[in-house]
């Protein structure tokens, strides 16, 4: 049978070659813990994490312990003013000493984020290319997850 590569696969090839970064990359067994860690209080103060899928889908569910900053309609919120970003979000803006993690439905988009966090001034990055996608499934198949 011949190898037939989806459109995902080829973006997402085509991304990693393109927006090769220095972030640090997260499993899903690094999201579990830091994710427990932003709800009870355990997890590094300076650590922010962000979901830059749009509301509608952040409302259907979410990482605990997660912003939404959504990337389509809030693109470049990190380099906004603490004032303005904070107006627009809800949420303080991180300071670029923080360590932010970005995630969305599959990873591009995350990908975009951390490139444009980059961008503003935020070397301390982290992507979760699993992200949403992955976080649902492995939470449906152990209950937690609707």
């Amino acid at each position: 049978m011949k190898f037939f590569p989806t459109l995902t696969s080829i973006v997402l090839g085509l991304s990693t070659f393109v927006f090769a970064s220095s972030a640090k990359q997260y499993s899903y067994f690094d999201m579990k813990k830091l994710s427990e860690g932003l709800v009870d209080g355990t997890a590094p103060a300076d650590t922010v994490l962000i979901d830059v899928r749009e509301p509608s889908e952040y409302a259907l569910g979410f990482i605990p312990g997660a912003h939404n900053m959504p990337l389509k309609s809030q693109g470049f919120a990190l380099c906004k003013s603490p004032e303005e970003f904070e107006s627009l979000l809800g949420f303080p803006k991180p300071s670029v000493d923080q360590h932010v993690v970005f995630y969305c439905q599959t990873g591009v988009r995350a990908r975009v984020a951390e490139q444009q966090g980059e961008h503003c001034g935020y070397e301390n990055r982290g992507i979760y290319l699993g992200s949403w996608k992955e976080w649902s499934e492995l939470e449906a198949e152990v209950g937690q997850c609707a």
